[in-house]
């Protein structure tokens, strides 16, 4: 069972990674310093930033999880409301999982796994249960599986308290799903808002080059676009950290 801590993105999504960072990289330095030395050394930036990108998939990766997880509750409690066993509720979510997101998705293929292993090895349904939690790496999943597990040992009044336990996660859940919504939009915001400054600048390249040309042929001048340049970017850093809220 993979975790989704050693989540790496497929390699034709890394390589568009590489060659549209170097692209973007490359065309940032001709346009705040005309010079191919400048673009050369920015295009280095994608393979700095790799590590942060990674871990930027990984983080993607666990809010999708999250989200399809919440598919995964009503086969959960809808199983406990019927008396039915762990076994069952993991069955019931793999075949919902597979009718939604496909075969291939992450959470198909695991709950496929553990349906396997239950059937081909008679291994404990909540044990397996209990290292997805684990090795997933989701606080949502972990309390929600560990007080399914906890229900089914104990016996009591186990339906009410899957289905409440069931309830607050998903609206947990679907309160994360709309602030994402909400981040979206914020987030075009702050793109369009960066692209301010290199939209002039490439604006008075194309109209009125000899106006600009003291801001690559001077030291003053390429010293104010090195600021300027540095001045976007941690504006852009800045809105990444501002709009990076977690439930």
């Amino acid at each position: 069972m993979m975790s989704l801590d050693d989540y790496r993105p497929p390699a034709r999504e890394m390589i568009l990674y590489y060659l549209a960072g170097a692209a973007v990289c490359a065309g940032t330095g001709w346009l705040f310093y005309r010079s191919l030395l400048a673009s050369a050394v920015l295009c280095l930036l994608p393979f700095v930033f790799r590590g942060r990108y990674l871990y930027y998939r990984r983080e993607k990766k666990r809010e999708e999880v999250n989200m399809q997880f919440k598919d995964v509750l009503y086969a959960f409690s809808d199983s406990a409301a019927s008396g039915r066993q762990a076994a069952y509720a993991i069955r019931t979510a793999r075949q919902n999982l597979e009718r939604i997101y496909g075969q291939e998705s992450y959470l198909t293929r695991v709950f496929s796994d553990m349906d396997m292993r239950i059937r081909e090895t008679n291994e404990s349904p909540e044990r397996i249960l209990m290292d997805f939690s684990m090795e997933c790496g989701i606080e949502d999943i972990r309390n929600f599986i560990e007080i399914y597990c906890i229900c089914i040992r104990s016996g009591g009044d186990r339906e009410k308290a899957i289905d409440k336990a069931a309830g607050i996660i998903g609206e947990k859940i679907g309160l994360r799903q709309e602030l994402q919504s909400i981040l979206s939009q914020k987030k075009l915001e702050a793109v369009i808002l960066c692209s301010i400054t290199p939209l002039i600048l490439l604006f008075l390249q194309m109209t009125s080059s000899d106006y600009a040309d003291v801001l690559y042929v001077t030291m003053a001048g390429r010293l104010i676009m090195t600021l300027c340049l540095g001045a976007v970017g941690a504006a852009a850093l800045l809105c990444l950290k501002i709009m990076d809220i977690k439930i």
